[in-house]
């Protein structure tokens, strides 16, 4: 287990390493933009933009990872919630975290019933971050008369059917995060629950990567280096002045573009983004403290910008000075699922960099009252700025005119 309470893989020197192989991050293709009427009328999927900050929080040991638990109960009420750890060729759990189950049923799964669920082979075979729902793949009916039915799921209450999606598949492992409930919820959330996870799959997918990477990072701050060149996500690595000292394949694609983010003569990094930029100028001048409370990210028009610090032991002994050491600070970016659309069309109806700003939020999903929040400003102001919006694209309706940024272009 991680100190945040998600199970990672090791190595066979028992190091701890990610869960997941270093991929370069593609955003995702757009189930919110398939189901953009839904996400517009249906209030659950306005809680999606709080389960990804749950899921960063918990990266970032902010929050523990039961709180995000505790929000897709919260969205899905009267269902239970794990992320399992499983050893695929042992058939044995290696470790959990839940909500909604009663902890002695949870140790009996761990000690018996996971050597017998009739479940995890048919898992095993599911592609890593992709929704699943057991009623589909093999409903709970076909093994009624299984002790692990019998024991387990009656045990459970409301637990015959579950939707979930993997987090990771290696050679030896597998880790998921699964819903369970009743007949009686069937039928709604066999659709809602994989909607919502396939939107969530791509951030958590990152989070992990995240936590496994800084956990690797504090247990030998010497791996500062190897973290961000494994990132799945655009990530440098900067020093106390800004220089970059490591930039990842994705880093450099992103530099490439010159879209979101530039090198001077200096080789110092320099975000096109304003309010980006200052924000990590003040945090390599140690003028703006991260904390749980300000965790260091910033949406821009087109992703977010998140900035983590580090401290490594001082490189030369005499630097008494610097006290526990020298400071580095990590710049990831993450592009949102429609920034390149988002741009485009921003830059075709000479929005604002602000308005830019809300549009890109706008397109994720995010209601007023969370753009307020994730930009700093009133409510009053991001609907001024809506006003704006609307009358420079001809729109009247916030559907209408996600429709109109999300279509492709002639």
């Amino acid at each position: 287990m991680s100190p945040a309470g998600l199970p990672l893989a090791a190595d066979a020197e028992g190091s701890p390493r990610s869960p997941l192989s270093p991929v370069r991050l593609v955003p995702s293709s757009g189930p919110l933009g398939l189901l953009l009427g839904a996400t517009l009328v249906d209030q659950t999927f306005d809680r999606v933009a709080e389960a990804i900050d749950a899921a960063y929080g918990a990266a970032r040991r902010a929050v523990p990872w039961e709180t995000l638990l505790r929000l897709l109960t919260s969205v899905f009420p009267g269902t239970k919630v794990a992320i399992a750890s499983e050893d695929s060729q042992r058939r044995i759990n290696i470790g959990m975290i839940h909500l909604g189950y009663p902890e002695d049923l949870i140790q009996s799964y761990v000690e018996y019933y996971s050597h017998i669920n009739p479940w995890v082979p048919v898992v095993a075979r599911i592609s890593p971050f992709e929704a699943a729902v057991s009623d589909e793949i093999y409903p709970s009916d076909l093994f009624r008369d299984h002790e692990f039915y019998r024991g387990f799921i009656e045990a459970a209450g409301d637990a015959e059917s579950s939707a979930g999606i993997k987090l990771f598949h290696d050679a030896h492992s597998f880790a998921m995060l699964s819903l369970h409930y009743g007949r009686r919820f069937a039928e709604k959330y066999n659709r809602s629950i994989p909607r919502f996870l396939t939107t969530l799959a791509p951030h958590l997918r990152n989070a992990i990567e995240l936590s496994a990477a800084i956990e690797i990072a504090e247990r030998s701050p010497r791996n500062l280096a190897d973290m961000v060149e494994q990132m799945p996500m655009a990530a440098f690595l900067l020093d106390r002045s800004g220089e970059v000292q490591v930039a990842n394949d994705a880093a450099q694609s992103l530099l490439d573009e010159r879209a979101f983010a530039a090198m001077n003569a200096r080789r110092q990094l320099r975000l096109t983004d304003k309010a980006a930029q200052l924000r990590l100028t003040n945090i390599l001048k140690a003028q703006d403290v991260l904390s749980p409370a300000s965790p260091g990210e910033i949406h821009v028009s087109g992703g977010t910008w998140r900035f983590l610090e580090f401290t490594s032991p001082r490189s030369d002994p005499r630097l008494i000075w610097l006290p526990g050491g020298e400071k580095w600070v990590v710049a990831i970016f993450e592009p949102s699922q429609h920034g390149a659309s988002v741009r485009r069309q921003a830059n075709a109806f000479g929005l604002t960099q602000q308005e830019t700003r809300i549009l890109s939020l706008l397109a994720e999903g995010r209601r007023v009252d969370g753009i307020a929040s994730a930009l700093g400003v009133s409510v009053a102001t991001v609907r001024q700025h809506l006003k704006a919006i609307f009358a420079k694209t001809n729109t009247h309706r916030q559907a209408d005119l996600i429709a109109k940024v999300l279509q492709p272009p002639d």
